[in-house]
């Protein structure tokens, strides 16, 4: 969906948790790989390319890898 957008649109991200499951997946203990950590670097710097703002909100009390998954924004 970030795709289709022109410049000036905004993504929204919110997360309670660890990505666990498919794309940008991280280890079974909440840390990062090589594949997430490329992942999450690729989607930060298309938006920047393409002027796409990325918000990134994490519900209080989850186990967020803001570390890691703050590279898209």
């Amino acid at each position: 969906m970030a795709a289709e957008g022109t410049t000036g649109s905004t993504v929204i991200v919110c997360t309670d948790g660890l990505a666990n499951a498919g794309l940008g997946t991280f280890d079974w203990n909440g840390t990062s790989n090589q594949t997430s950590d490329e992942f999450y670097n690729k989607v930060g710097n298309y938006a920047k390319k393409h002027g796409v703002t990325v918000n990134l909100i994490a519900i209080e009390g989850g186990k967020c890898n803001l570390d890691t998954l703050s590279r898209m924004v």
